[in-house]
C-alpha cells in the first residue's frame, strides 16, 4: 500500500483511477481487499445493487434487461447473442499470476466481492 499511496495524488482528478492518499488509508484501515474496498465505498446502503459482472456482461444485461422490462429492440438482441467477443485480452489462469499466499489474502481480504458473486481463487 506504500506504493500504491506515494504514486496518488492528494486530490482528486476526475480521471484515472480517481484515488487519493485518503483512501489509501482507509483501505489500510479498512483491511478490506481492493475490490470489496471499492464496492463498500460504492454501494454501502443500496438495497440490492444490481451489478453486472464484465465477464458475463452479455448475459447479465439480457437477464437485467428483462427483469426491468426493457427488452432490447431486434437490433441489440442480435447484437448481443451473435456478435464477437470486442476488446477482449488473453490472459492466463490465476495461479500464474498468483501465488498460494495472495491467493489466500485475496480470498480473505476480498470475501465480500468473491462471495457475493460466486468467483473462485
Amino acid at each position: 500500500l506504500a506504493l500504491l499511496e506515494a504514486a496518488v495524488p492528494e486530490t482528486f482528478t476526475n480521471y484515472g483511477l480517481n484515488f487519493t492518499k485518503r483512501c489509501v488509508a482507509e483501505l489500510r484501515e479498512w483491511q478490506l481487499g481492493f475490490y470489496s474496498f471499492l464496492y463498500e465505498r460504492l454501494y454501502a446502503g443500496a438495497h440490492k445493487p444490481t451489478i453486472l459482472r464484465v465477464e458475463r456482461l452479455r448475459e447479465e444485461l439480457q437477464a437485467t434487461l428483462s427483469l426491468l422490462g426493457c427488452l432490447p429492440n431486434e437490433c441489440a438482441d442480435d447484437f448481443l447473442n451473435h456478435a464477437p467477443p470486442l476488446n477482449a485480452s488473453p490472459h492466463e489462469e490465476a495461479s500464474r499470476y498468483f501465488d498460494d499466499r495472495l491467493t489466500a489474502l485475496v480470498a480473505d481480504r476480498d470475501r465480500t466481492v468473491v462471495d457475493r458473486y460466486r468467483y473462485a481463487l
